[in-house]
């Protein structure tokens, strides 16, 4: 009867041991340095990923565990691991706003091309905060400002959004197309003006952006504004000759 219950419980026990995370992302989302320290100096694998798909540095980014990132990339970890997203290390770390990960990832072979499974560039993920230091090396170091996602959203439309003035400002010297078009029809004044971003609208329009770009659901920017109560933008914006 013993054997039997054994026998019973076996693919039990091998199933939660298949589940279970490598003693590295244990420690990692533990947040325990020390032993994180200890298993790669015993050899165990830099380059292993949770249930999730996460790979090692992925959430030593995502945590902001800056002791364990450099401990990782100081084992030769893949840089360019990259989760069921697609996003990769490099993309999490610009989008946290980390200058010195972001430039080290780069000095390492990180893939400043590389776009995720929805079509985003590393331009595209920006941080919650502006961040005009970062955008400008990482368009030094060969990112493409002019690129979308797959629905045409791309640096411009998400800084308008973001409400990133300097980073605005830095993708306009660069040449980017001010009435750029996503594939909904609309562009960075209308992405600004739903927010109320009225400084950036401003900006736009000084560069020649169109305030009377009407998108596939009928909108314009001044719709858009004041469907969202931003009445300060709605004016700027029939200043500036926007109408329904």
């Amino acid at each position: 009867m013993r054997l039997l219950q054994y026998l019973i419980a076996l693919p039990a026990v091998v199933l939660l041991a298949a589940c279970s995370d490598d003693p590295l992302i244990n420690s990692i989302q533990d947040r325990n340095s020390a032993q994180v320290k200890q298993l790669l100096e015993q050899g165990n694998s830099v380059n292993v990923f949770n249930r999730a798909g996460d790979s090692a540095l992925a959430i030593a980014i995502r945590d902001g565990q800056m002791d364990v990132i450099k401990m990782l990339l100081q084992h030769d970890v893949d840089v360019n691991a990259r989760g069921v997203m697609g996003v990769s290390p490099l993309m999490m770390a610009v989008s946290a706003g980390y200058f010195d990960i972001s430039q080290e990832l780069l000095d390492r072979g990180a893939d400043i091309k590389h776009v995720d499974n929805s079509g985003n560039t590393v331009l595209i993920i920006l941080p919650l905060e502006d961040n005009p230091e970062l955008i400008r090396m990482l368009i030094k170091r060969g990112a493409d400002i002019h690129q979308g996602n797959h629905l045409g959203l791309n640096s411009l439309m998400v800084a308008a959004y973001l409400d990133h003035r300097q980073t605005v400002d830095l993708l306009l010297d660069e040449g980017i197309d001010v009435n750029g078009k996503m594939r909904t029809g609309q562009t960075a004044i209308m992405r600004a003006a739903r927010q109320g971003n009225t400084d950036i609208i401003r900006r736009l329009v000084e560069v020649g952006g169109d305030v009377g770009v009407v998108d596939n659901d009928n909108d314009t920017a001044l719709s858009l504004a004041l469907k969202h109560g931003h009445t300060e933008t709605a004016e700027l914006l029939r200043q500036a000759g926007a109408k329904f």
